[in-house]
Formats: structure tokens, C-alpha cells, sequence
């Protein structure tokens, strides 16, 4: 559990989202399993960083999984591998 907790440590880092997506999705799998739930939408809150977010916390302009010139950032290959999985 804590290493899911690491996303909401600041800065947010590449690193860290890629993390999360590895640690969170199959986490997320395994509880349905387990719960014996169908799991009927997984997604992914922000598909840009933002350059001027409208919320004014730190951290909150980089929740995009690519950048704000549209590339991919270290953990889209992940997200994409973890929705693949269902």
C-alpha cells in the first residue's frame, strides 16, 4: 500500500507516475479478483500535463500521461500494458 501512497509525494516525477500505474493497476486487479467484482471502466484522469492548471497546487500540472507538447511520458507504455491486461 505504500508504495501507492508515492504519487501523492511532491514533486511528481515521471518516475513516480510510471510507478503508480505498475503498483495501482495490478493492485486494483487483484482486489476485484479477490472480491469477486467485474470491474466495469478503468481509466486515466488527465491525458495532458498542464502548463497553467486551474487548481493551484503543486504537483497538480504534471497528471498527464504525455507532456504538454504531446509526448509520451515514461509511464504511457506502462498504462498502455496495464490496460491490455483486462
Amino acid at each position: 500500500m505504500s508504495q501507492i501512497l508515492l504519487w501523492v509525494d511532491i514533486p511528481h516525477t515521471e518516475e513516480k507516475q510510471r510507478q503508480f500505474i505498475n503498483t495501482a493497476f495490478p493492485t486494483i486487479r487483484t482486489l476485484t479478483e479477490l472480491n469477486e467484482k467485474e470491474l466495469v471502466f478503468v481509466g486515466w484522469c488527465e491525458l495532458t500535463d498542464e502548463e497553467n492548471p486551474s487548481v493551484g497546487l503543486p504537483g497538480e500540472k504534471y497528471f498527464g500521461i504525455l507532456n504538454v507538447t504531446l509526448v509520451p511520458k515514461t509511464g504511457y507504455e506502462a498504462l498502455k500494458q496495464q490496460f491490455s491486461a483486462w
